[in-house]
Parts: structure tokens; C-alpha cells; sequence
């Protein structure tokens, strides 16, 4: 047996409340303090000499003793480690949670342990808990605000990018120039749309469902996928019936389509040529609805209820068996390297269930179809015709643009411009606001960054209202739509970056909410 410690220091572990155990670099215990004997039942005496193991079940001394291996290899930390928490047996066979710390020390000639432990009860454990889930909440608030900056400055980045593409003309280029235009938007759209994805995944947005055309959200997101698919693939969508409109946020409508047929295209493009998207009605019986795991606000289980159902079908390889149960997880992706971020699925279905929805994998006979069921905004399943598609609102014809970026001011200048607008540019919030006094009546409309400087865009229009509000006002963020509370400030917000019949589009919104609100104000 290793010789004991001298007197004093039994003397002190003799009297210590302390559960202190002593092991030697074999890990046999060669001090075992009044406190350790009271925890675990054991008188010190024959405790003594023993493998500190027997202190624990089974498979918790074995795990134990090789975390002690490790830690003693070459190179290995010798200094005081953090807390564990492992389960010790009693002498009369019972097994609780403890706490320990283990120290390294010298002993006699070699060196040792001494572990220090105590019993944890629930409010313990329930602490820890909070603590751990605290301390998750904040990686991920810090997260959200690294997320938020890097936004910002990419999408800063991606304007000029994606508005240069819209800006050449690209059937006047050669064929190999063409295709070099293709990479350059597939590109910056892909990286704007794992933007969206990060800031969705990071902060969350809320959710502001309205009656939406399904069928139009689909076209204009498959739009925006035109230019980057690879050549020689189809995006076809096939619209069964009278669609009625679903209730859902139109901007996180687009999110999921990307997200989806962005997939479709990555699994398809070795191995089929097209990529189907469909839209149809269903009407569910309550536990049908249930056993899909789709909410509903209010019905017993014996009604029906309908839904918008975006079916879109790849021609790829399909989803592997053991990967069925793990694909919406987040940071789960069978993407290669640098491929994939995990986030698209996942992203897809909180976005499906918040909206009392579902995204779900369904039976294909060939390569994956994933299945979104958005609730029917409309009782009667009435279908309501879509806004026509805008060059421009016909009313404007001077505009103004504010950025303190003199790159981005300069495409979106320019995109303005081929929207058939005369343009008035500053880079300095307070040079449009001095032009827009000494020229009242010369501008139609205000474009304003919301990050600059010297005054948000936000407070830009806030001023601008207040002097001059007959203007509608457009925002234009790098921070998302959803990221903003812009409400009764500005009349709408265009996330960057942007195409130009994106830009059309929201200027249209912007004149139009700001029509809509001179008109309830002169009601009232």
C-alpha cells in the first residue's frame, strides 16, 4: 500500500466536512477525509488503498479513469480542472449526482490527485441549467449581432453586384460572356440568400401574415433563380385549379421557396433536367391534419380545412434512409465541403410552423419532393387577381436617393435611372435634406440607406415627414425587411441587395402604402 499522508495533513482531512479524496498516479485512494466518508458510506479505513473508482457505478469509473490517462499524456494540462459532474455509489448501493474538481499534485516521489466533491441535489442541477441555457441565449443574442454587421456590410457589397448584372445587357454579349454573367448572379444571389438565412437562423424575425398570392410569390422567386440555374435545366411550375390566397408573411414565403428549389437544383444537377414546382388546394380532416403535425388555431378534430399546398420535386439521388430523420436539424447538411450550411430546411420548416403550416418530406418515386402547406387566408377559396407587375409607379418621375455608400448610390442611381427616373443623389443626409428645402415640389419620392453615419435613415425620415409629407419614403437596408421596426415612418422597406424589378416593385409598395395612408388621414 502507498504510504499515507503525514499526520497533519490526516489530522485535517479527519476533521474536514469536505469530501476530499487523495489518489496516487495508479489512482488508489492513500487519504479519504471524514467528510468523503460520511457522503459515500465508507469508513476511511477501507477506503484506503482501494481504486477511486469503486466511488462510482461501473461505466462511470471506467470513462473516469481514461479522462486521467489523457490528461496525464505528454503536453497535457497539469493545472486545476473545471467541475465535472459524474454519479457516485454509496456503500449501500445507491447512486446520486456529485460535483467534483480534481487538482494534480505531488506526491512522495511521483504526483497525484486530490479530488474535491460534493452531492448535487435538484436546485443544483436546475441551476445549472438556467445557467446553461442563459449562457446559450447569449451565444446566440451574440450571434444575431455579429450576424447583423456582416450582413450589412456584404449586402452593402452585393448591391453594386447583383445591380451591374441587371445593368448590362445580356443578350447582346457572346455566348461565353453570357454564361460568365449566369456565374456572377448565381453568385451574389446565392450569397444574399444565406445572408437572409443567417439573420432568420440568428434573431428570428417576426412574423406579419397577410393574404398572399402563392402563385405569384412562387413566380417571382423562380425568377430570381432563372439566371442562375445551370444551363440546360427547366424550372417548370404547374398550378393545379383556382388557387386561393394563403395566409402567410410574403417576404418569408420567398425565404422558404429559395431555400427549397435552391436544393432541388443543387440534388438535380448531375442527374435530370428539370425541377417542378407545384401548386394545388387540399382539404384535410382534422386527424389527417394532426397526424401531418399541421396546427390549426382553433377546430376540433372532426373538421376540415384547407390548405395551399408548394410541392417541389428534384430529380437527384433522393434523401438517404438514414438521413431522413436528421435533415431538418439545424447545421445538418449532405452538401460537400463548403457546399452547405445546414440552415436551409431547418430555417424552411420554423418559417412553415409558425405560420400554422408544415414542411415535410414526402413519397417520391424519383429523387426528393418536399411538401409545404401554408392555411387558406380566404373562407370562400376565392381566388383574388395579382397586382400587375410594375416598371416603375406611373406617378414618379423625380426621385431621391440617399447612401452614404458611393458605390451602391451609384447602382442604384443608375437602376433608377433605367426605370425611366430622373435621379438627385447625396451621400450626405443633410445635403438632401437642405436640396429638398430649396426645391419643394422637385422630387416625388425619397430613397434612403438606413445605416449611415452621421443620421439612420430612419431619422431621415423621420425629418422628412415631418417637413415635407406629401413624399412617400422607400428604406433601403442591408439588415433585412423584417429586422426594422419601421412602422408609420417610412411607407416600405427594400432589403438589400436588390434586383431591379425589385426596386420597381417596392417603389410601387411605397406609393401606393403612402396613398393608401394620406387618403385614412384625410377620412378621419
Amino acid at each position: 500500500m502507498t504510504e499515507p499522508l503525514p499526520s497533519l495533513t490526516e489530522a485535517i482531512l479527519g476533521a474536514s466536512e469536505a469530501a476530499v479524496v487523495v489518489a496516487d498516479a495508479k489512482g488508489r485512494i492513500v487519504e479519504f477525509s471524514r467528510g468523503a466518508a460520511l457522503l459515500f458510506g465508507y469508513p476511511r479505513a477501507e477506503a484506503l488503498g482501494r481504486p477511486a473508482g469503486f466511488l462510482m457505478p461501473k461505466d462511470q469509473a471506467d470513462a473516469h479513469a481514461r479522462a486521467l490517462e489523457r490528461i496525464d499524456l505528454p503536453g497535457a494540462s497539469r493545472t486545476d480542472r473545471p467541475l465535472e459532474r459524474k454519479i457516485g455509489r454509496r456503500a449501500d448501493g445507491t447512486v446520486f449526482p456529485i460535483e467534483l474538481s480534481l487538482t494534480r499534485i505531488a506526491l512522495g516521489q511521483g504526483s497525484g490527485w486530490v479530488t474535491v466533491m460534493r452531492e448535487e441535489h435538484e436546485e443544483d442541477a436546475r441551476t445549472a441549467e438556467r445557467g446553461a441555457s442563459l449562457l446559450a441565449s447569449q451565444r446566440l443574442e451574440l450571434l444575431g449581432e455579429l450576424a447583423s454587421g456582416v450582413a450589412h456590410d456584404l449586402n452593402n457589397l452585393l448591391t453594386p453586384i447583383l445591380a451591374s448584372v441587371d445593368l448590362l445587357d445580356g443578350s447582346a454579349l457572346e455566348t461565353e460572356a453570357r454564361i460568365d454573367l449566369r456565374a456572377i448572379a448565381g453568385a451574389a444571389v446565392q450569397g444574399r440568400h444565406l445572408l437572409r438565412q443567417l439573420l432568420y437562423f440568428s434573431r428570428g424575425h417576426d412574423t406579419r401574415t397577410e393574404a398572399t398570392a402563392v402563385d405569384q410569390i412562387t413566380r417571382e422567386a423562380l425568377a430570381i433563380l432563372e439566371r442562375t440555374r445551370p444551363p440546360g435545366m427547366k424550372l417548370k411550375l404547374e398550378t393545379v385549379g383556382d388557387l386561393p390566397r394563403a395566409k402567410v408573411d410574403p417576404v418569408q414565403l420567398e425565404q422558404v421557396l429559395l431555400n427549397l428549389t435552391s436544393n432541388a437544383i443543387y440534388a438535380t444537377r448531375d442527374q435530370g433536367d428539370c425541377v417542378t414546382v407545384t401548386l394545388d388546394t387540399v382539404t384535410l380532416h382534422g386527424a389527417t391534419r394532426d397526424m401531418l403535425g399541421l396546427a390549426s388555431e382553433a377546430s376540433p378534430g372532426g373538421q376540415l380545412h384547407s390548405f395551399v399546398r408548394l410541392r417541389v420535386q428534384d430529380q437527384g439521388p433522393g434523401v438517404a434512409e438514414e438521413d431522413r430523420e436528421r435533415i431538418f436539424e439545424p447545421f445538418f447538411t449532405t452538401k460537400g465541403d463548403g457546399e452547405g450550411t445546414g440552415l436551409g430546411l431547418s430555417v424552411s420548416r420554423g418559417i412553415a410552423q409558425r405560420h400554422g403550416g408544415m414542411l415535410r418530406l414526402e413519397p417520391s418515386a424519383r429523387g426528393a419532393c418536399f411538401a409545404l402547406y401554408l392555411p387558406v387566408a380566404d373562407t370562400d377559396g376565392a381566388r383574388r387577381p395579382a397586382e400587375p407587375k410594375s416598371t416603375a409607379a406611373s406617378n414618379l418621375r423625380r426621385v431621391m436617393a440617399v447612401d452614404d455608400d458611393a458605390v451602391v448610390l451609384r447602382a442604384l442611381s443608375r437602376l433608377l435611372g433605367r426605370l425611366g427616373l430622373e435621379v438627385e443623389s447625396f451621400t450626405e443626409p443633410a445635403l438632401a435634406l437642405a436640396y429638398l428645402t430649396a426645391h419643394p415640389g422637385a422630387i416625388d419620392a425619397v430613397l434612403t440607406d438606413h445605416q449611415m453615419p452621421s443620421i439612420s435613415g430612419m431619422e431621415l425620415a423621420e425629418v422628412v415627414r415631418r417637413l415635407h409629407p406629401g413624399l412617400p419614403i422607400l428604406l433601403v437596408s442591408g439588415l433585412g425587411e423584417r429586422a426594422l421596426d419601421s412602422t408609420g415612418r417610412v411607407d416600405a422597406v427594400l432589403p438589400k441587395p436588390f434586383r431591379q424589378q425589385e426596386l420597381a416593385d417596392a417603389l410601387h409598395r411605397a406609393v401606393r402604402a403612402h396613398g393608401l395612408s394620406a387618403a385614412a388621414q384625410t377620412s378621419v
